[in-house]
């Protein structure tokens, strides 16, 4: 009876740990000019400068994109201390955004953390000078021509 008892419980334990692992997207994934113009401005420098994109917000915590629709939301911290909810939020910011543009349910997927790419299991660092379109392509996802 207390092996049984021992077998649900590290089971339970497995299941809610295995579950945190599902925020991150895997597969193959097809992005839009439009998406990975996005995902620049994301991984801006995290200068604060009120005329640019990610650089008027401080540095990208998460940012998370549809699977099924072309649409991605991210999440900054513009102070030194953030709160971090694991990419939580943003991956619902996402799938509620997404929504809204659809009309339908959508699935949402976390593609960074920070400036590192989490798709696929990967944990490539992208710089300012490295070649984007490469790095994606290395983590299964293409730009659209």
């Amino acid at each position: 009876m207390k092996k049984l008892l021992a077998i649900i419980v590290l089971s339970f334990l497995w299941s809610n740990t295995s579950s945190a692992g599902s925020l991150y997207g895997n597969g193959d994934l097809e992005i839009s000019k439009m998406e990975y113009e996005y995902i620049k401005q994301y991984l801006g420098s995290g200068v604060k400068n009120k005329n640019q994109g990610a650089q008027s917000k401080g540095r990208g915590t998460y940012y998370a994109t549809s699977t099924t629709t072309d649409w991605g939301s991210s999440g900054y911290c513009p102070w030194s201390q953030c709160s971090d909810d694991g990419g939580v939020s943003v991956k619902a910011s996402c799938q509620r955004d997404a929504k809204k543009q659809t009309g339908k349910k959508e699935k949402c997927k976390l593609l960074f953390k920070g400036h590192t790419i989490k798709w696929n299991g990967n944990k490539i660092k992208v710089g300012i000078d490295d070649d984007l379109k490469a790095l994606l392509k290395t983590a299964g996802i293409t730009v659209k021509d």
